[in-house]
């Protein structure tokens, strides 16, 4: 299955429109990942990151209080901070985020940057499980697998038919997990 940008290449929501509505879904849930781009343009970090909160918002209304992320920078590490932030906005100490990490050695490529940006968000989170001993593309494919494991929810940042969000998000499509694209809900110039 094909991930798309939106047939109408015009959409953009309007301040005052509601972008997620209340009556989207209707089911319980409890369990959500993110995958997404490590790469994100600087004109969209910010609407990304509102359509993130309020997708946050939407599915802790439908009983989502265990989320999953990769641990890599870029959309994970938006998502694992949005995480926290719900956390503390709903004061309700039963919102956990768990990492799902390749390995201990994932970040030994970071920028120095990216790796305080990583260790904060490590040092953040309730709990993590590594895949492997080591970095590798099958570590990180595991990782893609064990945190669509359980899950009800996918929440992705793709806008690209390649590379492991890709994989992920097909992943996602084909098992049955409720699949949800921001990059469908944002203008791209």
């Amino acid at each position: 299955m094909k991930i798309e940008k939106p047939k109408n290449e015009n959409f953009y929501p309007k301040e005052d429109d509601e972008i997620i509505p209340d009556d989207l879904f209707d089911d319980s849930i409890s369990t959500v990942c993110f995958t997404g781009h490590r790469k994100i343009p600087e004109n969209v970090k910010s609407p990304l990151h509102e359509l993130l909160r309020e997708m946050l918002d939407s599915l802790y209304d439908r009983g989502a209080r265990v989320f999953k992320a990769g641990g890599a920078i870029g959309f994970d590490t938006m998502a694992a901070q949005a995480v926290v932030d719900l956390r503390n906005r709903k004061n309700d100490r039963s919102v956990k985020l768990h990492l799902c990490l390749a390995a201990p050695d994932q970040a030994k490529n970071f920028s120095q940057y990216d790796a305080i940006i990583y260790r904060m968000v490590f040092d953040i989170a309730d709990s993590f499980s590594y895949e492997s001993e080591t970095a590798s593309s099958s570590a990180y494919l595991a990782r893609n697998r064990k945190l669509l494991e359980g899950s009800d929810v996918c929440v992705a940042y793709c806008t690209e038919q390649k590379g492991g969000t890709y994989y992920t998000c097909t992943k996602a499509l084909t098992s049955g997990v409720e699949f949800i694209n921001l990059a469908d809900f944002i203008e791209f110039e």
